[in-house]
């Protein structure tokens, strides 16, 4: 999920830290996980109706923007998706 260029999280990031976790040996320990696809009962554990339905709503009518609208924060595309990856990899 490639962002805008001034976000903390981009594609040099992740190859930086896996390339860390390479020359440490601690990638080799990892166990990889893959990621299950959230149900909504699932997302409302952690968040309220109102807050899902307004973040899929903002990631809908607004993803290929950046935007913030103080409490959901979406600066590209797939954002709605790296949510739920995120989120299904705390599930699986």
């Amino acid at each position: 999920h490639i962002q805008t260029p001034e976000h903390q999280e981009s594609p040099e990031r992740i190859r930086a830290i896996r390339q860390k976790l390479k020359s440490t040996g601690l990638y080799d320990k990892l166990v990889l996980i893959e990621p299950i696809d959230p149900t909504k009962d699932e997302l409302m554990l952690v968040h309220s109706i109102k807050y899902i339905n307004k973040v899929v709503r903002v990631c809908t009518k607004y993803g290929k923007a950046m935007i913030d609208c103080s409490d959901v924060r979406v600066s590209g595309e797939n954002s709605l998706v790296s949510a739920g990856v995120a989120v299904g990899g705390v599930l699986a």
